[in-house]
């Protein structure tokens, strides 16, 4: 009975495809990374960076990022609770009181498929995966402790869930410098990239709303949704970035992402309805089937998913063997991509050997983002540069307390 409500759980969670940060490096300093970013990598994060002395190529497929996180449960407690054969009543209390109105499951995914740089040009491309899912603390209670209240309603804002994956094709330029205005100011360079974007799929929560209630007369329950859903689409998006170093050893940038981002679902779009209801059910009827469900699909016009722009600001700050980053992105709307809630992340890199970097990052995180902290440590030549990290959510370490982990793994080669 107990790893069946854990199912339960974890299928009304995951209900679509969990999914999967930009580039494989950026993981490892939490995402403070818009002023180190070079080479292809500079198109998805601040284009002015791109320039000749950043000469590079990137290995296929070894540049990925991948993460699952959720806001409530850790490791240790879903070990706490299959130690025992039932879940006991202080484990459901104590389940419900970190369960906060919802439970819900974020995962992205990025891999890269190829990205060289030729003077201040670069050319890139990746496949981008994001995902999250929600459930209603009232759920998970009823599946725990049964019904404990007259009626129970349920409704969109804390059930849904969406799922968006594309593939970029990118072109940055970089190195440009604006007209000096003020001898006073110190150069500033800029850049720009724009994003072809194919869209493989598009999952997103169109309606939901649910009803449960337990009285003399029985149970009655209906859950209705309505999920639209598309395979192929096309959009586009582009960046500008700008970077300058005010004082010696201090850079600082600032970019707009997503200036006219878009994703525009015009391939085998449709709607697909589900309803499922329970009406006068007695506990003597529960061996038979006690409930009737109803699924549809039709088609639908094509539809655009929007994504808003962000705004990053970032300095960089380098004092011989040590450097320090602080980055601040705020979006301007939300979506399966972005945040409208602001965010602040640091990152740190150390070399206590010329050819060995030690990484560490922490994003303080939001409503939408949970906090995490970022370790890794990588190998970097006059010909190569390679490493792997790891993300830990909510838990400085990662381990039994994290409520998710990331993987991250970047190599690329000098041209």
């Amino acid at each position: 009975m107990k790893h069946s409500i854990w199912v339960l759980i974890i299928l009304l969670t995951v209900a679509v495809n969990l999914c999967a940060l930009p580039t494989g490096k950026s993981s490892l300093f939490a995402d403070s990374y818009m002023l180190r970013a070079h080479g292809p990598e500079a198109a998805y994060w601040n284009p002015a960076l791109i320039s000749p002395v950043y000469s590079e190529f990137l290995v296929p497929f070894a540049n990925t990022s991948i993460y699952v996180a959720n806001n409530s449960l850790n490791l240790r407690t879903y070990n706490s609770l299959m130690s025992d054969q039932y879940i006991s009543d202080s484990d459901k209390r104590d389940l419900l009181d970190m369960i906060k109105g919802r439970l819900t499951v974020n995962s992205e995914l990025h891999t890269s498929l190829f990205g060289f740089t030729n003077n201040n040009m670069s050319f890139s491309s990746a496949i981008h995966f994001y995902g999250n899912a929600s459930i209603s603390e009232k759920y998970i209670d009823l599946a725990l402790n049964g019904n404990s209240e007259d009626e129970y309603f349920f409704n969109k804002g804390n059930n849904n869930a969406a799922e968006m994956s594309f593939i970029d094709l990118t072109m940055g330029m970089g190195n440009f410098v604006l007209p000096e205005t003020y001898a006073q100011i110190p150069p500033i360079n800029y850049g720009f990239s724009i994003s072809l974007l194919t869209g493989i799929t598009d999952t997103s929560t169109k309606s939901y709303s649910g009803y449960f209630s337990s009285t003399s007369d029985g149970m009655y329950a209906n859950q209705d949704i309505q999920l639209k859903n598309s395979v192929g689409g096309i959009g586009f998006k582009s960046m500008l970035g700008f970077v300058a170093e005010p004082l010696p050893k201090l850079k600082a940038g600032m970019t707009i992402d997503n200036i006219f981002g878009f994703i525009n679902w015009n391939l085998n779009t449709e709607q697909i309805n589900y309803s499922i209801a329970v009406d006068s059910v007695y506990v003597s009827d529960l061996q038979d089937d006690f409930y009737t469900e109803y699924r549809s699909t039709e088609d639908i016009k094509s539809y655009t998913t929007a994504i808003p722009p962000e705004l990053r600001l970032s300095t960089l700050y380098s004092f011989q063997t040590v450097n320090v980053s602080l980055d601040w992105v705020q979006g301007f709307g939300s979506s399966p991509m972005t945040s409208k809630i602001g965010r602040l992340a640091l990152g740190t890199e150390y070399f206590p050997y010329p050819m060995l970097p030690l990484n560490f990052g922490l994003s303080l995180g939001n409503r939408d983002h949970p906090w995490r902290a970022s370790y890794g440590i990588g190998f970097k030549s006059r010909i190569t540069e390679f490493g792997i990290g790891l993300m830990s959510f909510k838990s400085l370490i990662p381990g039994y307390s994290s409520k998710g982990v990331s993987i991250s793994t970047y190599m690329s080669v000098k041209l």
